[in-house]
């Protein structure tokens, strides 16, 4: 069971990911609207953010299994996103995409796990 806190702190971030995608679509290339290329200090906060929704993972992760909830082909499958993560972000730099791309592509992929994750919990 979620408390009132945890289900805002989801729809908040649910949000947060429909103004990331509306950014994207009106043309502005990262969440923090950094042009391509740059090399700006305002990339920090981007990678604070991803760092910290990577951590919300782990913690969900290391929670399931010290609950006896997770199952060997969840982490093998944890194994296996960390290299498909590595593979597109070496594709995107070898194509000439920045940083940024990089950072944006692994939002979506934690995105998807934090929202993967939070419905496993429930059950």
């Amino acid at each position: 069971m979620h408390s009132g806190t945890e289900q805002d702190g989801g729809q908040r971030f649910h949000r947060w990911l429909e103004l990331l995608e509306e950014r994207k679509h009106a043309g502005m290339v990262s969440a923090c609207n950094i042009p391509a290329g740059s090399s700006s200090m305002l990339m920090l906060f981007p990678m604070l953010a991803l760092m910290t929704d990577a951590a919300r993972v782990i913690e969900i992760r290391l929670r399931m299994i010290a609950l006896g909830k997770s199952t060997p082909n969840e982490m093998v499958l944890m194994v296996i996103e960390k290299l498909n993560a590595m593979e597109e972000a070496k594709t995107i730099m070898m194509l000439g995409g920045s940083a940024s791309h990089v950072i944006d592509n692994y939002q979506k992929i934690i995105a998807a796990n934090v929202a993967r994750l939070s419905d496993t919990q429930k059950d």
